[in-house]
């Protein structure tokens, strides 16, 4: 399948829905006239989505399913399950629609091992009651835009928190079903195409974030599946040598759903849902070194949204799509280049 480009400033039309992107220069990351340290205005998704699933392949931005905007005020919150596929090219600016994965699917895992892109589990159906939990794996092959099944989940989760460390794919925690904790881990070995499960964090997180630096896992924010109010503000640090999980401190802002992603050996954190279970616009930052949080500018007035991905692109933060105040599916793009800081809080190891 060839992509399809959506250009900075041209009107597409995909699947009955059409979108226009704000004319920009043609650049993938910081453009010489960003303001360091603050929010600028990115390439619109070709379709208002969140759910879906995000990574970075080659400096190139794939989301991967979700659920996109209906076209009609006060619906259902999961809004349409997709099966669309995604590409931003960094260096025209400029959004491909690929291949579809194989099913609709919400709130997949994505991640990247050497060239290769793997989509993990996720759910089907539509309102809160009506999700199925799948696990199944797909990879997806960049060079010939084709998908391949590989082997499943030992069981389905969504929700997951999902990061690449050892040349292996890790989903921690997680969801199994509408009100059910996933309370392992499992992981993928892409060279045996088999799984194993290995023990979870001490607490039930859905909704949490995971990245990898120097070969430790760090898992961000989250709730419990029973109540979305019940949100963990610690960060617990998983070494895969020893399988043992240690506390790392905790976030000055408790959230779910949040975005992030790794700049600078920082890990930020951006937008998701607060303990008064309202949208975020708040950007805080980790430092595995020091165990310090950084506030930064948060994103502009009036874009607050969970379930968002973010990813570093060219050198800069991008916050993409989400669910925000008012049922509002986004399809939102917006760029960070960090500078200073506006606030240091000092945490524990």
């Amino acid at each position: 399948m060839m992509p399809r480009l959506h250009p900075f400033g041209a009107l597409i039309l995909i699947a009955g829905l059409s979108c226009s992107s704000p004319a920009e220069p043609p650049a993938g990351g910081p453009n010489p006239t960003d303001p360091p340290g603050r929010w600028t205005a990115g390439p619109d998704l070709p379709v208002p989505t969140h759910k879906f699933g995000a990574a970075v392949y080659r400096g190139d931005l794939y989301l991967v399913g979700g659920a996109e905007d209906p076209g009609f005020p006060g619906a259902e919150v999961d809004g349409l399950p997709t099966d669309r596929v995604v590409r931003f090219r960094a260096a025209s600016g400029t959004w491909e629609v690929l291949s579809p994965f194989p099913e609709v699917r919400q709130s997949p895992s994505l991640a990247v091992i050497g060239d290769t892109l793997y989509a993990a589990g996720g759910f089907v159906g539509n309102g809160f009651a009506q999700r199925i939990a799948r696990e199944t794996l797909h990879r997806y092959d960049p060079a010939t835009d084709t998908w391949e099944a590989r082997a499943d989940m030992p069981g389905p989760r969504y929700h997951a928190a999902t990061t690449v460390a050892g040349g292996e794919l890790y989903l921690i925690g997680g969801q199994t079903g509408s009100l059910l904790s996933a309370f392992d881990a499992v992981v993928y070995s892409p060279g045996l195409d088999a799984w194993r499960t290995i023990p979870g964090p001490p607490l039930d997180r859905a909704g949490a974030k995971a990245v990898t630096i120097a070969g430790r896992i760090y898992l961000v924010g989250g709730h419990s599946a029973t109540s979305t109010a019940n949100l963990f503000p610690t960060i617990e640090v998983l070494d895969p040598g020893t399988g043992q999980w240690l506390p790392a401190g905790a976030m000055p802002t408790p959230r779910s759903g949040t975005g992030v992603a790794v700049l600078d050996g920082q890990i930020h954190v951006i937008g998701g849902v607060n303990l008064n279970n309202r949208y975020s616009t708040v950007h805080e930052a980790y430092d595995p070194v020091s165990s310090t949080w950084t506030t930064f500018e948060p994103l502009p007035a009036g874009t607050e949204r969970a379930n968002l991905g973010v990813a570093v692109v060219g050198g800069a933060l991008y916050a993409v799509g989400g669910f925000g105040t008012g049922l509002v599916h986004s399809g939102t793009v917006q760029r960070f280049v960090p500078d200073a800081p506006l606030l240091i809080q000092t945490g524990s190891r």
